[in-house]
């Protein structure tokens, strides 16, 4: 079952929210700078590992050393269930994952692009690490698990509120480097949805 989250401490600020407060992109890369470890593994409070996760991705991460950037995505599921994983311009993308913190300059010094508040976070991780010369991969050994039901009361008053100045943001910065890409290489690209 999952552990307690009770060092999880969350001030809720009502939308539209106090101005001075940190965007989620911002919090993430604060815990990034201060982290002293050779890897960086992300995920969100409310999601869990299951049993084993280090030593598999300890492992995996060891024996994927002639791409650089490279990051090991984690399988997700909801009540036992995995989800498919998504894609951007035909590029797989992680929501949750693992990289070497040295890898952090060769896609611009951040995990999230501080552009972006709260949405597209992940997808355009994706897009640097690709873009950089890099890979994705998916993690086998690795499973979060999500039990929800409903959404967050957290974050979604805040993504509501940031969607489309993100998705704005987003497309402002990917659009012109990848949609004609995708365009030429569709029919070998079609086989990976």
């Amino acid at each position: 079952p999952p552990r307690p989250r009770d060092f999880v401490v969350h001030v809720p600020v009502p939308p539209p929210g106090d101005p001075k407060e940190l965007s989620w992109s911002q919090k993430n890369n604060l815990a990034v700078r201060a982290a002293s470890g050779e890897y960086i593994v992300f995920n969100n409070d409310d999601i869990h590992f299951r049993p084993g996760w280090a030593p598999a991705i300890l492992k995996h991460m060891e024996a994927h050393t002639d791409v650089r950037p490279y990051l090991a995505a984690f399988h997700m599921a909801n009540k036992g269930v995995l989800h498919t994983r998504y894609t951007a311009f035909g590029m797989l993308y992680p929501n949750h994952g693992c990289l070497r913190k040295a890898d952090l300059p060769l896609i611009g010094q951040t995990l999230f692009n501080e552009r972006l508040w709260l949405s597209h976070n992940d997808i355009d991780l994706g897009l640097r690490i690709w873009h950089a010369g890099g890979r994705i991969d998916l993690c086998p050994e690795v499973v979060l698990d999500a039990d929800r039901d409903k959404p967050s009361p957290v974050t979604n008053p805040y993504r509501a509120k940031f969607f489309d100045r993100d998705s704005d943001t987003f497309m402002q910065i990917w659009f012109p480097r990848y949609f004609w890409k995708f365009v030429f290489h569709y029919r070998h690209l079609r086989k990976y949805f």
